[in-house]
């Protein structure tokens, strides 16, 4: 039995008695979520026991019950110390990019039950604590519309459920349906991501969340494609864009070197501190619209020494940069000219 089954079904099984309330669920019906045997849904009982999770079972007209203990429904046990109550807090302000997501909301409803058994002078003092911390602000997706295929697609992931999605490509402008088998909840770069095997294009392929506008999982049908490392699938990359890496050496001038040194920009990276100030930095990675845009960010603090194809990007966007600004740049150059003209006479 792969572990990967026992898990999405002892998921299964802890959503179904959550959301019980009442007299509990038996094992038949326990079995209907998956179309599972008894005697597998015994054995996973029985883990969720050995486990710690509190199951009591009743017997009612000659039916055994399962569900979760009254205590353990109506009020965990909390105990926390303020510090902990602050790196949650903290922890919720850094997930505003998830906002409208199950994710950002489940952190909002367990919080809002911590302080709920606070007292009132805890609180106000929490809130003095939390006022002294702040995140910032950066670029983020707009999860709002988003968040019920989220849900979806991490029950996908868990239970092994292809789904079909209708996806806005950003690349190419065009909108399709496809059937994917969901692999992999990716956040990176502030931003959350599908890693899914294509049965269109039968390969393994990144698609944007924020871009899926339709989703429905297809419980009826079943993996085709199980293998999945995901370390592999993302190793060399920026960020997310994927391909075959190169070697990359950049190197950064020395009033912003400190900042370039003291970051881990790649997993792969390593430093090279020069007797003028300067810094080198060398990582192995994709070529790619990403570290493109990453590059242009430093300005005229950094040249691209290697590879030659990131070399030739760069002044070609630069180029494109400059012609923006081609009429401005002759109106300054006729501005100087007139300006030593008068200074001459």
């Amino acid at each position: 039995m792969a572990r990967g089954e026992q898990l999405a079904r002892t998921w299964q099984i802890i959503k179904r008695l959550e959301a019980q309330r009442s007299r509990g669920l038996t094992v038949d019906e326990l079995c209907e979520e998956g179309n599972w045997n008894r005697r597998t849904l015994y054995r996973d009982i029985q883990a969720l026991e050995e486990a710690g999770f509190p199951i009591e079972k009743e017997n009612c007209d000659g039916r055994v019950y399962y569900r979760f203990t009254q205590a353990f429904r109506d009020s965990l046990p909390l105990h926390f110390s303020l510090t902990e109550l602050v790196a949650l807090t903290f922890s919720q302000d850094l997930m505003q990019v998830l906002k409208g997501t199950f994710f950002y909301e489940s952190i909002e409803s367990a919080l809002a039950k911590i302080k709920a058994i606070l007292p009132a002078k805890a609180i106000q003092y929490l809130n003095q604590i939390e006022g002294s911390m702040h995140t910032g602000f950066s670029p983020q997706p707009l999860y709002q519309e988003v968040g019920a295929h989220l849900d979806d697609l991490f029950d996908a992931v868990v239970k092994k459920s292809p789904c079909q999605i209708r996806y806005h490509s950003a690349h190419s402008g065009e909108v399709c349906d496809r059937i994917v088998e969901p692999l992999k909840i990716w956040f990176a770069n502030s931003s959350l991501y599908l890693v899914a095997y294509d049965r269109k294009t039968k390969e393994k392929r990144t698609f944007a969340i924020s871009r899926i506008e339709h989703c429905e999982v297809l419980k009826d049908q079943h993996f085709e494609n199980n293998e999945f490392d995901f370390e592999q699938y993302r190793v060399g990359s920026f960020r997310v864009w994927r391909g075959e890496s190169q070697d990359v050496e950049l190197v950064f001038s020395k009033e912003i070197a400190p900042v370039i040194g003291e970051n881990l920009w790649h997993e792969s990276q390593r430093t090279e501190e020069l007797q003028d100030g300067r810094l080198i930095l060398h990582f192995n990675t994709v070529v790619s619209p990403e570290l493109e845009n990453w590059v242009l960010s430093w300005g005229n603090q950094v040249v691209v020494q290697a590879p030659e194809e990131l070399k030739g990007q760069i002044l070609e966007r630069a180029i494109q940069i400059c012609q923006h600004y081609t009429d401005d740049l002759e109106k300054s150059a006729e501005e100087v000219t007139a300006k030593v003209k008068l200074s001459a006479s």
